[in-house]
């Protein structure tokens, strides 16, 4: 989608908002994520990036208002927050800033967001909530922001800085461990879960594939504890990856004949890590459980 059309596109709470005209200059929708990867060619490529870049260095934002931004993980969402400082002598008035980024990886339910004013020396916060799609993988968050400047009496628009967005699942080796290392580790490590809602296997069996998926892709397993008569399995993971950081993973499986639910936990370095290895674990299982349509929460 090209930046520039961001503005253009309403969103459902924006249906009846006056659209906001470009600012004159130069074209400044040169960043077109679909073309650039609809090529095939990967010099063209390259060249379109970097004309891309030329053009953002050269509509930075104006000296005296500063951009900052920082991803948030609450409630199973992201939210990627643009903090706009306003530290120029004028009010910025009708301030609207929206922003892009894959929609391989994350759904963006609301693309702009606005504020009447920014007086001087204030700032604001614009929230952008995005649903992750459970699929790994890098992209860069891109904005654009647009305003009146009432010294200028002309409204202006300005390329935000890019955010890069990483949710991967590292190569893992497992390490022996003991359970009370585990919950150590544990302890200091950021966490991801997924829970189920009730599943239409037998619940050994659905432990069984979590089990086999988990320690193909590296970890090492720790002793399980199974409660056969209302079946209760538990099952604790543990690998390093490449730079030696740990990860941890634990399988909770729970049901009685054909009926199961699942509690799915990943502790990592960063809340992204344990997202992109608990999508990595969810991608292979769902081909046998369909766990993605039976989703009850992710925290």
């Amino acid at each position: 989608m090209k930046l520039g059309n961001l503005f253009k596109r309403k969103s459902k709470k924006a249906q009846e908002e006056d659209e906001v005209p470009s600012a004159g200059g130069p074209d400044r929708d040169v960043l077109d994520v679909d073309s650039l990867t609809a090529m095939g060619d990967m010099a063209a490529r390259k060249a379109a990036e970097a004309a891309a870049i030329k053009d953002a260095l050269a509509h930075a934002l104006p000296d005296g208002v500063e951009h900052k931004a920082k991803l948030k993980f609450e409630d199973g969402f992201l939210q990627y927050l643009v903090k706009i400082t306003n530290n120029t002598d004028d009010i910025m008035g009708d301030v609207r800033v929206a922003i892009t980024a894959s929609e391989s990886l994350v759904d963006i339910p609301d693309v702009r967001q606005s504020t009447k004013f920014i007086d001087p020396g204030k700032s604001n916060v614009f929230k952008f909530l995005m649903e992750p799609t459970m699929v790994c993988g890098k992209t860069e968050i891109q904005g654009l922001i647009r305003y009146f400047d009432f010294n200028e009496k002309i409204k202006q628009e300005y390329l935000l800085p890019e955010f890069d967005l990483n949710v991967s699942f590292p190569d893992i080796s497992g390490q022996e461990v003991d359970e009370e290392d585990w919950r150590i580790t544990m302890s200091r490590l950021k966490s991801y879960e997924i829970e189920t809602e009730e599943l239409n296997f037998e619940p050994h069996k659905v432990f069984g594939h979590f089990t086999m998926i988990v320690e193909k892709l590296g970890f090492y397993p720790l002793k399980p504890s199974i409660v056969p008569t209302l079946y209760r399995g538990m099952g604790k993971f543990f690998g390093l990856d490449p730079l030696k950081e740990p990860h941890c993973i634990e399988v909770q499986v729970i049901g009685s004949g054909k009926k199961a639910r699942v509690l799915f936990r990943v502790w990592a370095p960063t809340t992204t890590r344990a997202m992109g290895v608990a999508f990595r674990v969810i991608g292979r299982i769902d081909k046998k459980l369909d766990i993605k349509n039976n989703l009850k929460k992710t925290s």
